[in-house]
């Protein structure tokens, strides 16, 4: 079971400019700006998600370009339940008071009681509810959805 996010309309767009720019300044010299464009093209083409694979309960946090996914397998254990919750995620700037508060839905696999795997985080609750419902097609366990407190 594979779930991707989305990639934007405005991020295709912004991707395919900077390739297209990239591979003119390939031609220029330097050579090596062409390189940089290219590499911001192929990170806007990019997008995040999670892979499980049911058979040998093993999951991994995947990155994908163009089709291509990458990312370290982790094994599971016995999932009881999966919990997703919508919290706040804070990034603070060295040598600033400047903070940045954002809201991110977690999903967290919950075994022996209390111990629980963050195994996807999202800022899309439209990705989210995708989410929930690959889970609840392709695994027998409950899914406690808090994403609407």
């Amino acid at each position: 079971m594979i779930h991707l996010n989305e990639i934007l309309f405005m991020q295709k767009i912004l991707g395919s400019s900077l390739g297209v720019f990239g591979i003119f300044l390939l031609f220029s010299e330097p050579i090596y700006f062409g390189l940089i464009f290219i590499f911001f093209a192929l990170n806007a083409f990019s997008t995040e998600g999670f892979e499980m694979n049911l058979e040998n309960k093993s999951y991994r946090n995947i990155n994908s370009i163009f089709g291509i996914n990458y990312g370290r397998w982790k094994t599971y254990p016995e999932i009881e339940y999966i919990s997703v919750i919508k919290t706040k995620q804070s990034k603070s700037f060295e040598g600033t008071s400047t903070r940045i508060i954002t809201d991110v839905i977690h999903f967290n696999m919950f075994y022996n009681g209390n111990k629980h795997i963050t195994f996807y985080k999202t800022k899309s609750l439209e990705e989210a509810r995708k989410a929930i419902r690959e889970l609840e097609k392709n695994l027998e366990v409950n899914i406690s959805d808090k994403t609407m407190i």
